[in-house]
């Protein structure tokens, strides 16, 4: 792509119209830039309705639309989809300013030999779009070449997101701890809700009590050594209320026994060093 400045652009194309795409797209029309949505299908049914709700038109076709003056191209597909969309916009326009959404996926490198720029929102996002509250709150990671970071620094900006440079991003450790962030972490906040209203309380009395909790020394991150920040049988090394608790998740939610298992192993070993 050679030198990019970040001043040679004033919209954005997005290469695919899933989850990560309409959610960027949606911010970035909220954010004042002009965006355009391609996708060589048509979407599934909640994302073409989402779409059409937030007036963005999503271009189908086989070959992306041939790039205006000024634009820059995010690439917004499924991991196993990145090379295809790569070399089709390549083909389109040789030396395209481009980078890829994607935490973990090896990127290819263009016709030129040189490394894309990897743009990753370290955010989950849900179907089909969020509400504008959750999208303020966005930290983008990105890697890659020097000469790309101007542009990553544009996008950043202009979506008004935070932004996080990692000169040389070892994606496989950097996308498990997002796995531990954001997945895990919401499967247990939806099991630990299942259990708060099997014990007698409402959607918004589970909500507030979980609210409560997230608050805690627990989820401060700033360092702290294990003593403060963890609570509970784990952390004191009570096996009889971890067997108890155990148990009952045997006979009430199942699904969530081995991860409260490997959880509270992973606390009580913690807890016996400090934190790094």
């Amino acid at each position: 792509m050679g030198s990019i400045v970040s001043d040679q652009f004033s919209s954005l194309l997005i290469a695919g119209a899933g989850r990560a795409g309409l959610n960027i797209a949606a911010r970035a029309a909220k954010c004042g830039l002009a965006v355009r949505l391609w996708d060589i299908n048509v979407p599934a049914e909640p994302f073409t309705a989402a779409a059409q709700a937030l007036a963005l038109p999503i271009i189908v076709a086989s070959a992306p639309p041939a790039l205006l003056p000024g634009e820059f191209t995010l690439v917004c597909v499924p991991d196993g989809s990145i090379d295809g969309a790569v070399e089709a916009l390549e083909a389109d326009q040789p030396r395209r300013p481009m980078a890829v959404v994607s935490g973990n996926a090896p990127l290819p490198r263009t016709k030129e030999g040189e490394e894309l720029l990897r743009f990753h929102p370290a955010f989950s996002f849900p179907t089909p779009a969020l509400p504008d509250l959750l999208l303020d709150r966005v930290t983008v990671v990105a890697s890659g070449p020097q000469s790309a970071m101007p542009a990553a620094r544009w996008l950043a900006q202009r979506l008004q997101w935070g932004l996080v440079e990692v000169q040389q991003l070892d994606t496989l450790p950097y996308h498990t701890a997002c796995v531990f962030a954001s997945n895990l972490t919401s499967a247990c906040l939806a099991s630990a809700s299942s259990l708060l209203q099997g014990a007698g309380f409402n959607p918004l009395q589970a909500q507030a009590v979980l609210s409560s909790l997230l608050t805690t020394p627990s989820s401060d991150l700033r360092p702290l050594d294990a003593p403060q920040r963890f609570s509970g049988p784990a952390s004191r090394h009570d096996t009889q209320t971890l067997n108890r608790e155990s148990q009952m998740l045997r006979q009430r939610l199942p699904e969530a026994e081995q991860l409260f298992i490997s959880g509270n192993l992973l606390i009580s070993e913690m807890s016996k060093k400090p934190s790094v």
